[in-house]
Formats: structure tokens, sequence, C-alpha cells
């Protein structure tokens, strides 16, 4: 009695598990950092992010704010991949971290960043210096459209009533251009980036282009964007090339499990139980290629690459393999990158 109902508990967690869980599964891998010519963390990190802006045009815009905001984004960023730690200067002595640090703890600070003193700064730094100009313009633009005029049919052409019948050989048409206002919003520069390791040593260097454009009808009642917004669209993909070459990163890949592997196994795979799906998978016999497969998935997932392949080898999984094989070559390509 008492392993039936094992059995069936088991056997209900399965179903439940395999009936609330995404049939798509996600591998996550960690990519070397593609330029910063070093193999040592710990000769930039934590890492003191310095940002300076010069900005033109006529759209308001307050530097300061852009220089917080984006020191910020690039520190967010770098928090989100965690491997490569930041830090704010606030100060630029032993003492005055002292008081940062006194004020905190007299007001139970609890703004989630920790704080640590020191008469000198032992990590590297980033240099952000970006240029660009912001402008708002009031442009004419005019768009034609085709006017059709629909006459109905006469009854009686004598007295030329008219009747609800449309009369489609008379139709007639005109083009008619109409002319209106729009505020075109453009923003255009340039962020170059430069980082030093701890000793001084400058270990990365790289200059990224700025675009924004934008059209609003001032037909249509909207506000116009912001400085702040504007510079969250022009720096947003920068940024993102900018942390993908100074840090380590995670990137994603979507997998497919075999749908004709043990059952049991696709169940717990889709439960995203990747550790139990191997752990059953490596014991039951005999496995098929698509179990084989089902299980090179679960160690791919759980970041076991020298397994994986072994199973991948024993279901004659090429594509798979093939792979593998590439996220290899990509590692190693960002590993030449850095030894130039």
């Amino acid at each position: 009695m008492k392993k039936c109902l094992i059995l069936v508990y088991a056997s209900s967690v399965l179903v439940f598990l395999g009936g609330c869980a995404s049939e798509k599964l996600v591998a996550r891998y960690t990519v070397p950092a593609a330029a910063v010519k070093t193999s040592n963390l710990s000769d930039i990190s934590p890492l003191s992010i310095v940002v300076s802006a010069k900005l033109y045009g006529n759209i308001a815009v307050n530097p300061a704010a852009i220089e917080s905001s984006v020191k910020q984004q690039v520190a967010s960023r770098l928090y989100q991949e965690g491997e490569l730690k930041s830090t704010d200067i606030i100060w630029g002595n032993l003492q005055g971290g002292n008081m940062v640090s006194s004020t905190f703890r007299k007001y139970n600070s609890t703004h989630g960043y920790a704080r640590y003193v020191t008469d000198e700064h032992k990590g590297g730094t980033l240099f952000l210096d970006i240029t660009a100009a912001l402008n708002n313009n009031l442009v004419k633009e005019t768009t034609t459209f085709e006017l059709k005029r629909l006459p109905y049919n006469r009854k009686d052409k004598e007295k030329e009533k008219p009747t609800s019948v449309p009369d489609y050989e008379r139709i007639q048409k005109e083009k008619v251009d109409v002319e209106y206002d729009i505020l075109q919003t453009e923003g255009k520069g340039i962020l170059k980036a430069r980082m030093i390791d701890k000793h001084g040593a400058e270990i990365y260097k790289k200059s990224f282009p700025l675009g924004f454009s934008r059209k609003n009808s001032l037909q249509v009642h909207e506000a116009p964007m912001t400085a702040n917004d504007i510079f969250a669209y022009m720096v947003a993909r920068p940024i993102e090339s900018l942390v993908t070459e100074i840090s380590p990163h995670q990137e994603s890949r979507a997998l497919q499990v075999n749908d004709k592997g043990c059952e049991q196994g696709i169940l717990l795979l889709q439960a995203h139980a990747y550790a139990e799906a191997a752990t059953f998978l490596e014991n039951i016999e005999p496995k098929t290629p698509a179990d084989w497969e089902n299980l090179g998935l679960a160690y791919e997932i759980l970041g076991d690459y020298t397994l994986a392949r072994e199973a991948y080898t024993q279901g004659a999984c090429p594509a798979r393999i093939n792979a593998l094989d590439a996220l290899e070559k990509k590692r190693l390509a960002s590993e030449k990158e850095r030894s130039k």
C-alpha cells in the first residue's frame, strides 16, 4: 500500500509540473568580454564610471542629469550581468568617505548600495565622454490624397431626379495636396569610451555613434520628448555593445525538447527541473537517441558542456554539437581579441 501511494504521488507531481510549465527551454551561457585586454577582473573591479557630457542644440538639457542617467544605465547593466562590479567615488579622501558612512548609519539608509571607505580607488576606471546636439525643428510636409466623388444614378434624366443607386461610370477623381506642420526631433553625437586598469594602463578604447530621429505631427496633441527621453534611446544600443565588450556577460539560446523521448524526462525538462531530468535520464535503460538528446539538453542548460557533448554524441545530434562548437569558437575569438 505504501509503495502504491508513493508511485501515485510521484506521477501526479510529474503531470502537474508538465501542465503548468512552458515548453520553451532557454540555455544561458557566460561569454567573456569581447575587447578588454585583461583576463583578470581584479585589475578593473570595482570599476569607477566617470561620465562627461557636452551638449548643444535648442532642446533644454541639464548635462549633470544626462551624465548621472548614463552612468546609472551602465552600472545597472553591469550589475545585471553580475560579473564586473562598479562603484561611485563620492568624495576623494578618507575623511569624506567616513562622513558618508556615518550619515548613512545615522539615518538608517536603505539605498541598497554597499559602502566602502578607502583612501584610494583600487579598481579600474571607465571614462565616457559624450558630445551631442539635440534639436527640435518645425518642418512642413505634404501628403497627396485622392478624393473620389461618387454620384447617384438619375432615374429620370429630364427631371434629373436622383436615386439611391451609385453611378460608377460617372465617378470623379481629384488629387488633393494637404500640408501640415511636423515637429522633427533629432539627436546626433558620439560616445567615446576609454578604460584603464588599476595600474593606469589603457585596456580599452572605442567610439560609438549616437543618433535619434522622430517626427511628431502637431495636429496630434503630443508632448515633445525631453532630453532625458532622447538620450535614453540614443545610448541604449551603444551601452549594450559597451557592456559586452568590457565585461563577461550572459547570452541565451532557445532549445527545443525532443518529444520522441521518455515522457517523464520530457515533463521534467518542461517543468525546468533540469538536475532532476539529468538524473532521471541517466538512469533509464535502454536510452533512445531522443533520450540522449534530451539528456544533453539538461546538461547544456546546467552548464556542463562536456557531459552535454557526450550525450549529443551518443544520440547522434550533429546540430547540437555544432552549436556547442560555435559557442567555443566565440569564446576563443574573444580571448584572442583581448590578447592583442
